[in-house]
């Protein structure tokens, strides 16, 4: 992390391998500070990069070089147009375990500190990097608290100042293991409970619970307003017999005493249908 205080490092050109030199993805960043910590703002020139600058084509190595600015550096990009990746350690120096889990799954990649000289870059290639893209993510990589590492959507920082490592090496086993620490999302899964209680012993719960229910499935209609009667009954139905859906509690208002053949076959249903606008939970649970 750099800060207003942080002695950025100066690019050291000659430590930088030829094998990123040759490379036509550079740009230029500056320090940026909000709240004393620093935004890396990519650059191009006086030209401050937006969007997805990433997927433009960046400049030669001696066009950025030129074009540093004050207290700023290098930034090489990783795009879907490239096969490069980078792991970053944040707080780390030469002798951190981190590093040298890193170093066991690449042996002799490129490592370099980052800017502020209390990170490290190891760099490499990725030659199926697309598989990494999670949905609806223009980024490739991870940001976690031990590793974070980029495939795509990112600039990330070159300074020359060399730890170890003379080679490009493919990263894929280091990178797998990044991921491996990267938390997993499990959704929750609604509980679907069996229907295994009959109807009849549901239905005696329900008129213990609510007499009145009992009353209009045995007795019929007392309401000056019949319909809105009926209405009541399949919404309190909806609730106690949801989970054994609509045919089912229309069976049971068409044998109770509240059913009026006159009013036509699809009377029933549509009533239950507009009662089960309101259900929002049944007796054995959540709606699903």
């Amino acid at each position: 992390m750099i800060t207003e205080t942080t002695n950025i490092l100066n690019v050291n050109a000659d430590g930088i391998p030829e094998f990123l030199k040759i490379q036509p993805y550079w740009i230029n960043w500056k320090p940026f500070f909000v709240d004393g910590k620093a935004r890396k703002l990519p650059t191009r020139g006086k030209t401050v990069l937006r969007g997805q600058y990433w997927d433009e084509e960046g400049s030669t190595f001696a066009e950025a070089f030129r074009n540093i600015p004050a207290n700023g550096g290098l930034s090489f990009l990783l795009s879907t147009h490239n096969k490069f990746a980078c792991i970053d350690i944040d707080d780390c120096k030469d002798d951190d375990p981190r590093l040298q889990k890193i170093l066991t799954l690449a042996p002799d990649s490129w490592c370099e500190y980052s800017p502020s000289g209390n990170g490290v870059h190891i760099w490499g290639f990725l030659p199926y990097k697309l598989t990494y893209l999670q949905p609806n993510r223009k980024t490739i990589g991870y940001c976690g608290k031990q590793y974070e590492w980029y495939g795509t959507g990112r600039g990330i920082t070159v300074t020359g100042h060399h730890i170890c490592g003379n080679c490009l090496v493919d990263l894929t086993a280091a990178v797998q293991f990044c991921e491996s620490l990267r938390p997993r999302i499990v959704k929750k899964e609604h509980k679907v409970i069996p229907v295994t209680i009959s109807v009849e012993t549901i239905l005696l719960k329900a008129f213990e619970k609510d007499p009145e229910l009992q009353r209009m499935y045995y007795q019929g209609h007392s309401w000056e307003d019949k319909s809105a009667e009926d209405y009541y009954f399949c919404k309190q139905m909806w609730f106690w017999l949801g989970g054994h859906g609509a045919e089912i509690i229309e069976s049971v208002f068409m044998q109770s005493a509240l059913y009026r053949q006159y009013k036509g076959s699809g009377y029933p249903a549509m009533t239950i249908r507009n009662a089960e606008k309101r259900w929002n939970g049944n007796y054995y649970g959540k709606k699903k």
